[in-house]
């Protein structure tokens, strides 16, 4: 609780200070000028879960309001490298990883938005699904993916990004974030947890490329 308490922190925050930014013309790498609007966003992110190397990819789209803060949605899918089950299958024959997604609401704050390079402090708060899947191939039924077990979790996800503003309408990010969310329990094929409960709470670091009249 008290680390969900901090990200709130974190994000209203960037709202109070970027509420005291000039919001008249946004200035770019190339000169232009902008105005408000909405927004869409590619992310790419790498993290951990299990252990393992992970991959975070998903989207935003925004209304920007008065230039220095956007509300909307955001979702990201994500999976893990495969590892081994030595309890579930002792050859080592068989892998097993870790997929699903989430999606929620999402305010997204900016420190001075009208210069070249500032800051947002997106904010995703919403629910999501994970899965442990065991990886073989079945012939019959033409699969390769079987999920073992899965699971729903809330999720608070804090970031912090420097961003580019390298014309009129696009910018690229780069940031750090940091999910926070209710516990998950998975369970494998001999009835044992083959994960921990807070096996999604950590970081990710990613890249981005946002769209839009802002």
């Amino acid at each position: 609780m008290n680390k969900f308490i901090f990200l709130l922190l974190v994000s209203f925050s960037g709202v109070l200070f970027a509420q005291n930014q000039d919001s008249s013309s946004v200035q770019t790498l190339m000169k232009s000028t902008n105005s408000n609007g909405g927004y869409g966003s590619l992310v790419l992110r790498y993290g951990t879960l299990n252990h393992r190397d992970a991959m975070f990819l998903g989207g935003r789209v925004a209304w920007l309001i008065n230039h220095w803060i956007g509300l909307g949605l955001s979702g990201h899918g994500f999976v893990n490298e495969p590892s081994k089950n030595t309890i579930l299958d002792p050859t080592g024959a068989i892998d097993y990883n870790i997929n699903g997604g989430y999606c929620g609401l999402l305010i997204q704050p900016l420190l001075a938005p009208r210069f070249p390079f500032h800051l947002s402090f997106p904010l995703t708060l919403g629910v999501g699904g994970i899965a442990y899947n065991r990886n073989i191939y079945d012939r019959w039924n033409d699969q390769y993916n079987f999920e073992v077990d899965s699971d729903v979790f809330l999720i608070a996800e804090q970031g912090i990004e420097l961003e580019i503003n390298l014309i009129k309408y696009v910018r690229f990010s780069a940031g750090v974030h940091y999910r926070y969310t209710s516990h998950v329990q998975l369970v494998d094929e001999s009835g044992k947890v083959p994960v921990k409960s807070d096996v999604f709470n950590g970081m990710s670091y990613g890249i981005g490329l946002t769209f839009g009249a802002f």
